[in-house]
């Protein structure tokens, strides 16, 4: 397997975060802190008084002993920074399984450049990472992104009820899921 692999698919690469792309990704993340809060855990300060988006930023280096691997989604031609793709709670063993979570910035929504990366990474997720599954859990009310889920191949398993903690309110979940199996009939598939 080759974890480290840069996947492509149409205008976009997905890859690991570098120390240089701080100032791009703080810069994304600002302008589309509105566009992104009603879906996120929390904003502002942390507890130790830091901004949560340079945390969001520290937590692209953090693979927690090898079961995270956050990937930025860039463009091809010039590298920009569009949004994130993290691959969290990889299982090894008789699971082989992965949970996935993304964003993208608001003056990149709506132009398939999240459906090209989701479908690069998916390819990273089973032919280079060797997953059998990979899941999303996804708030009903966030249509783009079930809606998303549902382009790549993934299929809707259930919903989990008061499932996440998001601005202070428990919230139901919809889990979106699919196999190599399925993948692959898929034509999803990413260079």
């Amino acid at each position: 397997m080759t974890e480290n692999r840069t996947r492509t698919h149409g205008r976009v690469l997905v890859r690991p975060a570098h120390t240089g792309d701080r100032e791009a990704f703080l810069d994304l993340r600002s302008s589309s802190g509105r566009f992104l809060t009603r879906w996120e855990p929390s904003a502002g300060k942390d507890s130790k008084g830091r901004d949560h988006d340079e945390v969001l930023f520290e937590r692209m280096f953090d693979l927690d002993g090898g079961r995270r691997k956050p990937l930025l989604v860039v463009r091809k031609e010039d590298e920009k920074p569009l949004g994130v793709i993290n691959i969290n709670e990889i299982s090894r063993g008789v699971f082989q399984n992965c949970a996935l979570g993304w964003w993208i910035g608001r003056e990149h929504a709506g132009q398939g450049y999240m459906h090209e990366g989701l479908a690069a990474t998916l390819s990273h997720v089973f032919l280079d990472l060797g997953l059998h599954r990979a899941e999303a859990n996804i708030q009903p009310e966030n249509t783009p992104s079930t809606s998303l889920a549902e382009r790549v191949g993934m299929v809707l398993e259930g919903r989990s009820e008061r499932y996440l903690k998001i601005r202070g309110r428990w919230r139901d979940h919809e889990r979106w899921a699919i196999t190599i199996e399925t993948w692959r009939r898929s034509g999803q598939k990413g260079d």
